[in-house]
């Protein structure tokens, strides 16, 4: 109300101002949805909330009478909540944000229709339950990235609930489109080793799908989240913020109202176990390379890292790791990563984007870590025969 510079109670009986402001009785509860997007550290909120009652079930976690996140009135939906494809660890959630992409699996979802009921079925008795009982709810499910989410459908999914928040995560572009490259790829390994597809370097996933993936990135999410007017807030969690100490104090403390206990406890260190770290995936692309050229034996889809990372143990040992052949990303789409980059924290962080340094700092960042943009020139390497003695012995002394 401080826009209108009146107290509450004055401004409900003002149509215009109580539009405006979405005002809601005092004691209306909420549902939060985490948005995403992927790789940034979502699944340690979820890790967390396992971790601490002892459990992998999400629904143990509701359930249990002494919950932090039920002592601080907030429900997590579990399995029985929403059924479908994906179940334990909170993947159930991701049940929910599949059912809301607008032709489910025809936009690349996982659940069809059929599922989609059972899913409804499930979640209205919840929902109607923690509604009435006053409770808050907490959703976190990186696909609700999406560009293809109807949110008419997620409105009346959610109901009786009008009271949505929404909280992504912003990472600056240059840490998060390699992080996300390597996450992708992981996933797509069999069709890599079975030459299927070309596993594609940084640089050429980049050239094809740049705009496709900054379509998914935190501030895009936000503003399709807002322009969808379902939400009485849609924020914007600086992950790179360091006033806090992590991700997860700044999201519990600070994101999610009334979350006092949670708070507390990951303020007193109590944190989920570093997982899901990224890691580097060039010497994989020359294993499978290698392997579809018969270079070394076949792979399968667990080893095509195991073998890379020997490639390039031996690579380093024998001193053939020094001056590979390299493709880096164009100049232009380099630009347009930074000054994105430098109109976000403009706009949405200035405090920060001054702590920082302003855009020399920003610049000062960008140009240390640019060199994630540079990618290992495979077809040369193999042409130049370059690894070939490293293949030899491996195909010798390795158990494929």
């Amino acid at each position: 109300m401080k826009e209108y510079g009146i107290v509450q109670t004055v401004a409900q009986s003002n149509d215009v101002v109580e539009e405006r402001c979405k005002l809601y009785p005092v004691d209306e509860p909420y549902l939060l949805i985490h948005a995403g997007p992927h790789k940034t550290a979502y699944k340690n909120i979820q890790r967390f909330e396992q971790t601490h009652t002892g459990t992998t079930s999400i629904q143990t976690l509701i359930y249990q009478s002494e919950s932090l996140l039920k002592k601080d009135n907030i429900r997590i939906p579990s399995n029985k909540d929403l059924p479908g494809i994906f179940k334990d660890g909170g993947g159930s959630m991701l049940n929910l944000a599949h059912c809301m992409l607008s032709k489910l699996i025809g936009d690349g979802g996982q659940m069809n229709q059929s599922k989609c009921n059972e899913l409804r079925k499930g979640i209205e008795p919840f929902l109607k339950e923690t509604y009435e009982n006053k409770q808050n709810v907490l959703i976190v499910a990186e696909d609700f990235d999406r560009v293809k989410i109807d949110f008419g459908r997620l409105h009346f999914y959610v109901k009786p609930y009008s009271r949505i928040k929404v909280v992504t995560a912003y990472r600056r572009l240059h840490d998060w489109l390699p992080s996300w490259y390597n996450e992708i790829v992981k996933l797509y390994t069999v069709v890599y080793f079975k030459g299927e597809e070309e596993y594609p370097s940084l640089v050429q996933w980049m050239e094809e799908k740049y705009d496709q993936f900054k379509a998914v990135h935190a501030m895009a999410v936000a503003q399709r989240f807002r322009d969808a007017g379902i939400a009485e807030s849609v924020e914007v969690l600086n992950m790179h913020d360091e006033t806090e100490p992590n991700m997860l104090d700044n999201f519990f403390c600070n994101y999610v109202p009334g979350a006092n206990m949670m708070c507390q406890a990951v303020r007193e260190g109590q944190q989920p176990p570093k997982s899901n770290k990224g890691v580097d995936h060039e010497y994989d692309r020359v294993a499978v390379k290698a392997s579809l050229l018969k270079k070394i034996p076949g792979l399968d889809r667990y080893n095509p890292g195991r073998v890379g990372a020997a490639i390039k143990a031996l690579a380093k040992e024998r001193g053939l790791d020094d001056n590979l052949p390299s493709k880096c990303l164009n100049q232009t789409m380099l630009d347009d990563i930074f000054t994105s980059e430098l109109s976000q924290e403009k706009e949405y962080f200035p405090k920060f984007f001054e702590s920082q340094g302003g855009e020399e700092g920003l610049r000062q960042d960008f140009e240390k870590k640019k060199h994630k943009f540079c990618a290992l020139d495979v077809n040369l390497i193999m042409e130049r025969g370059t690894f070939d003695p490293i293949f030899e012995e491996l195909s010798k002394d390795w158990k494929f």
